[in-house]
């Protein structure tokens, strides 16, 4: 309404009441678990010198909790922290740690890191942890029974609260008859779930795990429950794309050529038979190579399905066969001839 140089500092006015507005922002989410023993506090907004207020009443709250042992923060939510909020967490944990209470840290990313090492390079008065397996080992020196219903509570009021700005996204998702696009056969040891391998979102992928990522021969007279499965997915759901997945480092395989292996499960008895046979038959294979030759071979035993036969005749279904390599953090694809890393151009 004026001139180029006044909507500039206009412009410049206004970004900075948004950056103070932001800052401002520091917000906490606190849950005590039902043994009164573990407190977890999740931070969310920005953590800065102006966070020293909220940092009080939560320590003072925390004090309270005369049976806590241990107080984690989580800090994938948090959009941002300086010098100053890192301090005010640190003199946070110190006084804690005075009150016979542990302090973890968890999820913070390598920006965040760097600024608590240089608020406190030694450390010394928190615990840095990455996942829920590094919490529980931590419970677990401090004297806390394990509960893992506690810690699926607690996530689930995770996933619930991220849902909460959408709430209709999450109710139309639930209630709405599912219509996933891929059917993903996968090993229960795997150590990462498939929706954020591939990272998709709820409802798009139907999911079937077992040891070894097995897919019975069909048999019309005894149906597995893989079967009855397989063939819902494509009959009612009707998915139309298979992706047949193996990872590394498979511990069910492993006890196959494994000669020092106790392994006692009674998982699949004919599919091992013919794993062994296939060992037996080929000297000097490696696990990966066997992880390899399990992925087609169950690829292979999918075909045997009457419904799988019709639809590729028809040219109406696609089947992968992955590998998921997680040394590399990469994807191999067979290709026919080969598993070759899959690329996105």
């Amino acid at each position: 309404s004026t001139d180029l140089i006044d909507g500039v500092k206009a412009g410049i006015i206004v970004a900075f009441v948004i950056v103070g507005i932001r800052m401002l922002q520091t917000k906490s989410s606190v849950k005590l678990w039902t043994n009164e023993k573990v407190l977890r506090v999740e931070l969310s907004g920005d953590m800065t010198f102006w966070s020293f207020e909220k940092i009080n009443k939560l320590k003072t709250y925390i004090i309270n909790q005369k049976k806590l042992k241990v107080a984690i923060f989580e800090f994938i939510q948090l959009r941002g922290i300086d010098s100053s909020g890192a301090l005010h967490l640190i003199n946070l944990a110190k006084e804690l740690n005075g009150n016979m209470i542990k302090v973890i840290f968890n999820g913070l990313d390598q920006q965040q890191e760097k600024v608590f090492q240089l608020a406190e390079p030694s450390g010394s008065s928190y615990i840095k942890t990455n996942n829920e397996r590094e919490i529980n080992t931590q419970l677990e020196l401090s004297g806390i029974e394990h509960r893992a219903n506690e810690m699926l509570k607690h996530n689930m009021a995770k996933f619930l609260d991220q849902y909460a700005a959408n709430a209709k996204l999450l109710h139309d998702i639930l209630e709405s008859k599912p219509k996933p696009h891929t059917l993903v056969i996968a090993c229960a040891d795997s150590n990462i779930s498939a929706e954020s391998l591939f990272a998709v979102g709820l409802g798009e992928l139907f999911v079937i795990k077992n040891l070894g990522n097995l897919i019975p021969h069909y048999d019309s007279q005894q149906l597995a429950n893989e079967t009855n499965t397989i063939e819902y997915a494509l009959q009612e759901l009707k998915i139309r794309n298979i992706v047949i997945c193996g990872h590394a480092q498979c511990k069910t395989l492993k006890s196959v050529i494994d000669s020092s292996s106790n392994d006692n499960c009674n998982w699949n008895k004919a599919a091992k038979q013919e794993l062994q046979a296939y060992v037996a038959s080929n000297n000097n294979i490696n696990l990966e190579q066997l992880i390899h030759a399990n992925i087609l071979q169950q690829m292979q035993n999918l075909t045997t399905y009457p419904l799988v036969q019709e639809l590729l005749a028809n040219k109406e279904l696609t089947i992968c066969a992955w590998f998921y390599d997680i040394h590399n953090l990469a994807i191999l694809e067979w290709n026919g001839n080969n598993f070759v890393p899959i690329t996105h151009n």
